[in-house]
């Protein structure tokens, strides 16, 4: 059993709780790397990042397309949480009884909208870092330069394809929020009648 040492007799401490993420994210890490957004996303975007260190002309216009890959991500961020809050908006009561006995609950549904808001954030941040830089970046080996480019645009790709995933998971939570209070009202019915 792992001991979390605290500062208050209710109070984690901030080691104990990114201790306690840090696990968490561990333990998802086959979920994230078996999505398809993930295994799809990923090689598109270090692929496209690919001419950036084989062609001058294309390595010339980079600095200014990472700025902007930095707002789209920043865009792609704030549309994950805005569905994040949807979805949150959604969840009645009668639906979040059925979560509560599921493994991960509530917590485990926002799970993957967390994962890709801070994918398309990591995104944002390498993308404004790397167009900031891009200069110095052109002389270095086109390994590196490969590299480098691939990060931000990887992260890019992966975040787009994870914000339809999610997108797509607010209309099925959406359904299902709607059948939990069908079966709710059914089953109300049928004690009335009983």
């Amino acid at each position: 059993m792992e001991k979390v040492t605290t500062t208050s007799s209710t109070a984690p401490t901030k080691r104990s709780r990114l201790a306690a993420w840090w696990k968490g994210v561990v333990s998802e890490a086959p979920q994230i790397v078996g999505s398809w957004d993930f295994y799809v996303g990923v090689p598109i975007g270090i692929a496209i990042a690919l001419p950036t260190a084989l062609s001058d002309a294309v390595a010339a216009s980079m600095g200014s397309a990472f700025i902007a890959a930095c707002g789209i991500a920043a865009a792609i961020a704030t549309l994950v949480i805005t569905a994040m809050t949807v979805l949150i908006a959604i969840i009645g009561p009668n639906y979040r009884l059925l979560l509560d006995n599921v493994a991960g609950g509530v917590p485990g549904v926002l799970w993957p909208y967390k994962v890709v808001a801070v994918g398309a954030v990591l995104a944002s941040l390498s993308a404004l870092c790397l167009g900031i830089v891009w200069p110095l970046v052109v002389s270095f080996p086109w390994w590196a330069t490969w590299v480098l480019a691939a990060i931000p645009l990887a992260l890019l790709a992966w975040s787009l394809l994870g914000c339809v995933q999610v997108v797509l998971q607010v209309a099925r939570h959406f359904s299902y929020n709607q059948r939990a209070d069908k079966l709710a009202a059914e089953v109300a019915d049928r004690r009335k009648r009983a």
